[in-house]
């Protein structure tokens, strides 16, 4: 089977679908309170997201 065949398509959404409001409204809260002005990510919450193997956590610098 080769990624042509209809099992591996994934339909895409219209270029007219949107968030509806209140979901615009869930994901700004959490960009300002998790995302926005916070600073540079660190080696320990890189380790905390995407877990200990992960080896491109070291990349970033460690806690003060």
């Amino acid at each position: 089977m080769t990624e042509a065949e209809p099992r591996y398509r994934v339909p895409s959404q219209p270029p007219s679908t949107t968030l509806p409001r209140r979901e615009n409204e869930v994901l700004a809260d959490y960009l300002i309170a998790k995302i926005i002005g916070r600073g540079p990510i660190t080696r320990e919450e890189c380790f905390e997201v995407l877990g200990e193997r992960t080896r491109s956590c070291n990349d970033y610098p460690a806690a003060r």
